[in-house]
């Protein structure tokens, strides 16, 4: 709402899903929808956006709306904040994987079926780009570890790495 080429920009980095609150997402979306028709960007339209999708009261109405643009005053370190929003929408789907992956062991699953959720969460959290998912996250916060790949793979630790073929994992 600061910016008009923000939302564009961000468009790159984030998308509506990787909100935390349901009424950051329909703001976000309403946002892309009216630069998207090329219309402006500001308080009005984004409330008529908001209204025409019957999304205004539970975004928060004009008051939530008017409310962020105080909290906010410049969009100067847009950038960083994108980059915020996305590592903790990161952060969240690797807990609901792991959780995924405890729950099934804790009902009896079978390995096989264990390392194929492991592979398939790891493509969803890299989009399929064949990064390393550190398993044993507890030791990898630690300031002491010894990293094979920095800041991907720790000397010592299971981690499970997964990837198209060709994509150099071996």
């Amino acid at each position: 709402l600061l910016d008009q080429d923000a939302v564009k920009g961000d468009s790159k980095v984030l998308d509506y899903t990787m909100f935390f609150k349901e009424s950051h997402r329909l703001l976000y979306r309403a946002m892309r929808a009216v630069t998207k028709h090329g219309d402006a960007l500001d308080p009005v339209t984004l409330q008529e956006e908001l209204k025409k999708r019957g999304d205004l009261d539970r975004a928060g109405g004009m008051e939530y709306i008017a409310a962020l643009i105080d909290v906010v005053p410049t969009a100067a370190h847009i950038t960083t904040h994108a980059g915020i929003v996305r590592e903790k929408a990161q952060q969240r789907r690797m807990m609901e994987a792991a959780t995924g992956i405890i729950t099934g062991m804790l009902d009896g699953e079978q390995v096989g079926a264990q390392v194929a959720q492991m592979q398939a969460a790891a493509k969803a959290l890299t989009n399929g780009h064949g990064n390393a998912v550190t398993l044993c996250a507890a030791d990898v916060v630690a300031t002491n570890v010894k990293w094979l790949w920095p800041g991907r793979l720790p000397f010592g630790k299971l981690t499970c790495v997964d990837g198209d073929p060709g994509l150099g994992k071996s």
